[in-house]
Order: C-alpha cells, then structure tokens, then sequence
C-alpha cells in the first residue's frame, strides 16, 4: 500500500526527471519493479542519483526514507 513517504518520494524522482531529462532506471522498463527497486536502493545508497542536483536533494531523500508511520 502507497504511503505519503512513497509520494514525496516520487516527488523528488520527478523533480530529477525535469532538471535532467531523464532517470537511470528508464531505460530498464523491461525489469521487473522489484529490480528497479533494487537499482534505486543502489543508486540512493550511493548518492549518485543526485549528485548533480542542488545539495538540498540529498537532504530531501535523507529525511523522506527517516520517515516514520
């Protein structure tokens, strides 16, 4: 079940999406969601998803997954 940490979440994946045009795991559509999840978890522990975005991104991810509910 989706919850509002899912949804800010996805706000910030969208916000990459429109500063850079694209996200690493777009060209993977054939992958199965739980390996996409993967990648993101890959990506977000690397902090290389962000690493071009404003220093704010990395924060923002870091207290969105802190999130309790």
């Amino acid at each position: 079940m989706p919850t509002p940490q899912d949804d800010l979440e996805s706000l910030g994946y969208l916000l990459i999406y429109l500063r850079n045009g694209s996200l690493p795991w777009m060209n993977n559509l054939d992958k199965c969601d739980q390996e996409i999840g993967k990648m993101k978890e890959d990506l977000y522990s690397k902090k290389s998803l962000h690493k071009n975005m404003p220093k704010g991104f990395n924060l923002y991810f870091t207290l969105i997954r802190d999130l309790k509910y």
